[in-house]
């Protein structure tokens, strides 16, 4: 037998090709790791207006409330479901009391990045807010009363049809003998467009006693309308007669618009 002997090198290159699929393999595993994080993390669209502008951002059944991401002035909202959903919107509306430095406070909701109106999350929130003892007005000037009027029947369902001199109460109900047409009540645009028109044209009181209303009208809303002077009248009619004005703005898909609004 003859001893073997070996000078230290090797003769082959099978051990650099193992280190060289040892190190592909490792990157395509960690790979989607690190293209998560990057996806999950980055910072979308709407968080970038809502830190630009300083905005409170309310996610809903979004990836980031899924994943409990932690960010600066952002509130997860669970889907409206079951005690869950009320009990995310009694915290919600308990921030948002404890975020108020006085009575007459305008709150404005508006969506980012769609179109889904917050008039339905509004309305919620006005019940939750009545029950803590505030006077509430709904003010929807984002969407016309046909868009919003079955959303709106929440708040008036059971309320009379008529006063008993011939007024109407509730813009959800269809006035059986106007063939079909929606009842003769003033909104947000139809306030903007004529002068003679007061707030107490406006409010429509609803089935909750600390809660009313005022919708949008037949016509949208423009953006403008709200940075205009018979808008801020009726806001500023509003503070004495309320503690807490809810306002559902227009969605607003560019930064132009948020600062419009």
């Amino acid at each position: 037998a003859t001893p073997a002997t070996w000078n230290g090198t090797a003769k082959t290159s099978f051990k650099k090709l193992f280190a060289g699929v040892f190190f592909a393999m490792c990157l395509l595993l960690t790979a989607p790791v690190f293209a998560g994080e990057y996806y999950f993390n980055r910072e979308s669209p709407a968080d970038e207006t809502a830190r630009l502008f300083g905005l409170p951002l309310l996610s809903r059944g979004t990836f980031s409330s899924r994943l409990n991401r932690k960010k600066t002035g952002e509130l997860t909202l669970s889907k409206m479901s079951g005690d869950d959903g009320e009990d995310s919107l009694r915290l919600l509306a308990l921030r948002i009391q404890q975020s108020l430095r006085r009575p007459g406070a305008v709150i404005v909701f508006s969506p980012l990045e769609h179109e889904e109106s917050p008039v339905s999350l509004i309305c919620k929130l006005a019940i939750c807010f009545a029950e803590r003892e505030e006077l509430v007005l709904v003010v929807d000037a984002g969407a016309t009363l046909a868009q919003s009027r079955a959303v709106l029947a929440s708040l008036f369902h059971g309320t009379p049809h008529r006063t008993p001199d011939g007024a109407p109460l509730d813009p959800t109900l269809v006035d059986e003998g106007s063939n079909g047409s929606s009842m003769a009540t003033f909104g947000v645009s139809d306030f903007l467009c004529h002068e003679e028109l007061e707030m107490g044209d406006l409010v429509l009181h609803t089935k909750f006693p600390r809660v009313d209303c005022i919708h949008g009208g037949v016509c949208p809303p423009p953006r403008e309308g709200l940075a205009s002077r018979r808008m801020t009248e009726l806001l500023e009619q509003s503070r004495g007669r309320y503690t807490m004005i809810l306002v559902a703005g227009p969605s607003t898909k560019s930064q132009t618009d948020v600062q419009l609004l």
